[in-house]
């Protein structure tokens, strides 16, 4: 997670997996390697494609759940909050009314013996993440007083975590 921009008509939050990214992608370089190679070298087409197939049905869950662009943009001169949301599957934004945010605060739990974080954002009716999944460090801290100076509110960080 980082600003990507900050003026003071604009907040600008993304969030890019992209070393998961490139991990599942060489993951998917072995059954790529391997179907090629029984498909020429070997010399059958039928199990080479079967291969590639079977490597890709088996990795294509993962880029779905856990590779995907959040943005937040924050836009003063429309009054708007924006969500943005990219898979390889696609495209979804969600809109709110930016005079309806209240303050940016950070969820925490505890997972195997580690504290992990995410912000959320605080609207007159609803509390909503940037990203569904906890990470640990301060990234989601720092992201949540970015939003609040933005804002010009201040505010405490700590929100209990949602109830499961």
């Amino acid at each position: 997670m980082k600003v990507t921009r900050n003026t003071d008509s604009h907040l600008v939050i993304d969030s890019a997996p992209w070393l998961l990214a490139v991990i599942l992608m060489v993951f998917a370089a072995f059954p790529l390697y391997g179907g090629t190679k029984v498909i020429f070298v070997e010399g059958m087409p039928g199990f080479g494609i079967g291969i590639l197939v079977v490597g890709a049905l088996f990795l294509l869950p993962f880029f779905w759940a856990f590779v995907r662009r959040n943005q937040l943009i924050l836009d003063r001169a429309q009054g708007r909050v924006i969500f943005r949301r990219r898979t390889i599957f696609g495209y979804s934004q969600d809109s709110y009314d930016l005079a309806a945010l209240q303050h940016a605060e950070v969820q925490s739990q505890r997972s195997d013996g580690n504290d992990i974080h995410r912000m959320v954002l605080r609207f007159e009716d609803e509390v909503r993440p940037f990203v569904d999944s906890y990470a640990s460090g301060s990234g989601a801290e720092q992201m949540a007083r970015a939003v609040n100076d933005w804002l010009g509110v201040s505010h405490d960080l700590d929100s209990p975590a949602p109830a499961q």
